[in-house]
């Protein structure tokens, strides 16, 4: 059993994950330790839904034949390690391209998934202190320790993608006119690294001011 969730949602065209073939599919991860305004997958940052990492393989398994990778969601997929480096070395043994997406504040699990090459892709979602957090933080979250884990992540991701470990990277940044500031000093430290902008909206009650 794993510690939390996973919900399974099917094939999803490759477009936005670039990989080869006809589509990838996303397997989500419940729980997440920060609440931004405006996620999208609001609905599984919280409560439980335990699965056997085998019925996730089998989902897997049946999808083969038609996609060229999976991608690691959630959630945060890197809370949760033990899985998610079970899932992805059951990935890449059946010749799948592994992909995360991440918030970066699990630097730890990055690195072991690099070490043993088992992430193809990484799509490092940096956050902001303007993004509207609802208040309702795990673990005694604070912005200064996710922004040094965060910065962590990205050294070993762009170092990785240097070497070749990593056949892609990006920086994904979402846009409220309150962290203008913010974005150019993200957009400095990626260099040549390609960066992603998404519009934000505050979907979540904002209950306290940014951190």
């Amino acid at each position: 059993m794993i510690d939390h969730s996973h919900e399974f949602r099917g094939l999803y065209p490759s477009l936005n994950d670039r990989l080869e073939r006809a589509g990838v599919c996303t397997v989500f991860f419940r729980g997440c330790p920060i609440r931004c305004s405006y996620c999208q997958n609001e609905g599984i940052l919280t409560g439980e839904d335990f699965r056997d990492l085998e019925e996730i393989k089998d989902m897997i398994t049946s999808s083969s034949p038609y996609i060229s990778g999976v991608m690691f969601s959630g959630g945060e997929p890197t809370r949760q390690r033990e899985a998610l480096m079970e899932l992805a070395r059951y990935s890449k043994g059946i010749n799948l391209d592994v992909g995360i997406q991440t918030n970066g504040l699990f630097p730890d699990t990055l690195g072991q998934l690099l070490e043993e090459r088992l992430v193809d892709k990484v799509a490092l979602d940096f956050k902001s202190r303007f993004e509207g957090y609802s208040g309702q933080l795990e673990n005694g979250f604070n912005f200064e320790n996710y922004e040094r884990n965060v910065r962590k992540s990205f050294t070993l991701c762009k170092n990785a993608y240097a070497r070749n470990i990593l056949t892609e990277f990006e920086v994904v940044i979402t846009i409220f006119y309150e962290n203008e500031e913010y974005i150019e000093e993200i957009s400095a430290l990626t260099g040549k690294v390609p960066l992603v902008l998404q519009q934000g909206e505050h979907k979540m009650l904002r209950l306290t001011t940014p951190p």
